[in-house]
């Protein structure tokens, strides 16, 4: 990298320039075989699901599901375009049966 390319990544990625600098010298002083490691995480880590976390949490996607979008190759992934007020009063409504 020649002069100012530190300054001008770290300015074009919009980050501190000790990050550029960090990195170049962890890839620079870095082994090959280091970077071809399939996982760094052990199998399992890392955050659980949260539909492990809230088993109830696909009861409430079918309180909304005609305002809920997924990912047709994710069946997991899904989304909603309601605020939080709307969903709150969309699973009130069902909950006592109203309208």
């Amino acid at each position: 990298m020649g002069h100012g390319g530190i300054k001008y990544i770290s300015e074009l990625f919009g980050c501190n320039r000790n990050t550029i600098t960090e990195g170049k010298s962890e890839l620079e002083n870095s082994e090959v075989e280091k970077f071809n490691e399939k996982a760094i995480r052990e199998q399992g880590g890392g955050r659980k699901s949260c539909f492990e976390q809230i088993p109830e949490l696909d009861e409430v996607f079918l309180l909304v599901e005609e305002d809920t979008e997924g990912d047709p190759m994710e069946e997991k992934t899904k989304w909603t375009y309601l605020g939080s007020a709307e969903k709150v009063h969309k699973t009130n409504l069902d909950a006592t049966g109203g309208e």
